[in-house]
């Protein structure tokens, strides 16, 4: 994949009002019509508020669709200025704005805090009668608990190194 540009104001900016941080991890029930409830630390008090998610990689373990990824308007926005920034007509660019947005979803939480994900996105990930949420911080994931089992192998090497780095 390319790599972003960097830029001095490359950072994401400070989060405003009711923007919920993503911690810890929690397993919930995925109903026949793929609604899941969110989290209740997550949940933000605007009923408006509104997730941005995306079918995401796991690019460790070669897996192409490993999980539902979850962001804030305002992290999204930052992510969507960082691929806009790219070269237009660079095959790679090009491959990665398909990858990143023909998936991309805006949510809003049901009256009952559910999301309501796409079917063809819960497909993609093999969610079956369970979701599996993974706090990020700015961000969420959303997995197969067996897939997400299979990733952690890679992941361990990668963010004992990853630590040092802090």
């Amino acid at each position: 994949m390319p790599e972003l540009p960097a830029s001095a104001d490359s950072a994401i900016p400070a989060p405003t009002g009711d923007e919920p941080e993503f911690t810890w991890r929690f397993t919930h029930k995925l109903d026949s019509q793929c609604r899941v409830q969110m989290p209740s630390e997550w949940r933000p008090s605007d009923p408006n508020f509104v997730f941005m998610l995306c079918i995401w990689p796991h690019q460790p373990s070669g897996r192409k669709k490993a999980c539902i990824k979850g962001f804030t308007q305002r992290v999204y926005r930052d992510l969507v200025r960082k691929v806009d920034a790219m070269r237009l007509g660079d095959a790679e660019a090009d491959a990665l704005r398909r990858a990143l947005f023909e998936d991309a979803v805006k949510l809003k939480l049901d009256g009952a805090g559910r999301l309501c994900l796409p079917a063809e996105m819960v497909s993609e990930v093999g969610l079956g009668k369970e979701a599996y949420f993974m706090g990020l911080g700015t961000q969420f994931e959303i997995w197969n608990k067996e897939t997400l089992d299979d990733c952690r192998k890679t992941d361990a090497a990668l963010s004992a190194n990853a630590f040092s780095r802090i």
